[in-house]
């Protein structure tokens, strides 16, 4: 994944509530691995919260009715797109939203990731560090801006050189 790419899972609230009994702040399973091309690490499972076959068709038709389909690299998810700016993968066990940090239309792109969360009842959780995202005005956006996504269209080489430096430790 390019480091100016903000990405996000979808992920029903309902499927939080009935596995956790809360809404969590970070979901581990979503965190970066510390073991680089696996996952999750060797005792850890991942939990499908998009195990209701009824979520997973609603957030589709939604996804549908707001973006083009678009050839999967996997024949295990469904990918929808607009013009490399965004992308949504649908897969039977993770919704997983990509945008282009770069895009001159961001606000437009966090606004309809917004969007299709709040039609589908889901909610957010950052790639970056598994932190869950409420879904209220400007949370979304709010957490865009300290990502390091965002930083890296402020300024890139302190970006990647940061990010060169934390990989070393």
């Amino acid at each position: 994944m390019a480091i100016w790419t903000f990405r996000i899972h979808l992920v029903p609230a309902k499927s939080l509530l009935n596995t956790h009994g809360k809404i969590p702040a970070t979901l581990e399973q979503y965190m970066p691995s510390k073991n680089p091309g696996q996952l999750l690490g060797p005792d850890e499972t991942f939990i499908n919260y998009w195990s209701s076959k009824s979520a997973l068709r609603s957030i589709k038709e939604v996804v549908e009715g707001e973006l083009p389909e678009t050839h999967s690299w996997s024949s295990d998810a469904t990918m929808y797109s607009r013009d490399g700016e965004i992308t949504i993968e649908i897969w039977e066990d993770d919704v997983v939203c990509s945008i282009d940090a770069r895009s001159k239309k961001i606000a437009e792109l966090i606004e309809l990731v917004d969007l299709i969360s709040e039609k589908t009842e889901t909610t957010f959780i950052l790639s970056e560090n598994g932190q869950v995202v409420p879904r209220e005005p400007f949370c979304l956006e709010n957490a865009f801006k300290k990502s390091k996504a965002y930083k890296f269209t402020i300024n890139p080489i302190d970006t990647l050189l940061q990010a060169a430096h934390n990989n070393n430790h």
